[in-house]
């Protein structure tokens, strides 16, 4: 990257880089030149040529300007005598009609004013008022469905409890558990299926009969 040689000219920063042609993309805003800055050599004996004006445009130019002229002119008359008119009128009023006269169309004015922002009022608050009955209501009938959700999970509860308290343990049948879990035999060597049930080998079952007759044949003897 070639090295920044900053030129300060007319409030722009210009570098050689930019001046080349080989940022195209780059460009510049052109600014005005200030009072101070003298002109440059090249235009010092230069002559701007006129630019070339069409007759026919330029006489339409002019017509169109008086009628607008003469237009604004009278719309600024217009108004200005009628503000003048309403000055007059707020000075006659000012000055002939009483204190009193003033005051009570004032104050009619303002009572007017608040009767509609009243009736305005209560109709916004009569509406935010059912919105707030409605909200009401549907809390009041979600707490009852809750309520009613709740009794129902626990009665289901205290019958599935019921429908269980005969095999549940309590100290008057705890010897005959104990009796029943030491007759009860129980085989661990089994497999489960696909679907998890259990099965159990028959020749396994057999084969074991066959030794526990065996042992308590020798047991005897």
């Amino acid at each position: 990257m070639p090295a920044l040689n900053r030129l300060t000219c007319c409030s722009c920063i210009i570098t050689k880089a930019s001046q080349s042609a080989k940022c195209p993309n780059l460009t510049f805003v052109r600014f005005r030149k200030p009072v101070w800055v003298k002109k440059s050599p090249s235009r010092i004996y230069r002559v701007r040529e006129p630019t070339p004006i069409d007759p026919i445009e330029a006489q339409k130019m002019m017509e169109w300007t008086r009628v607008y002229n003469t237009e604004v002119k009278s719309i600024r008359k217009k108004i200005h005598q009628h503000q003048e008119t309403l000055d007059e009128i707020m000075k006659i009023e000012k000055f002939e009609t009483p204190f009193d006269i003033v005051f009570e169309n004032i104050l009619a004015r303002n009572n007017a004013w608040n009767e509609e922002t009243s009736k305005q009022r209560l109709a916004s608050m009569a509406i935010l008022s059912e919105e707030d009955a409605l909200r009401q209501e549907k809390m009041i009938q979600r707490d009852i469905r809750e309520r009613e959700e709740i009794h129902m999970a626990a009665r289901k509860q205290v019958l599935e409890a019921q429908e269980m308290k005969d095999s549940y343990v309590t100290p008057d049948n705890i010897d005959d558990v104990i009796e029943e879990l030491l007759n009860t035999r129980i085989d661990y060597d089994f497999s489960i299926n696909h679907d998890g049930s259990t099965s159990i080998d028959q020749n396994d079952d057999e084969n074991d009969d066959l030794n526990v007759d065996k042992t308590d044949n020798k047991t005897d003897s």
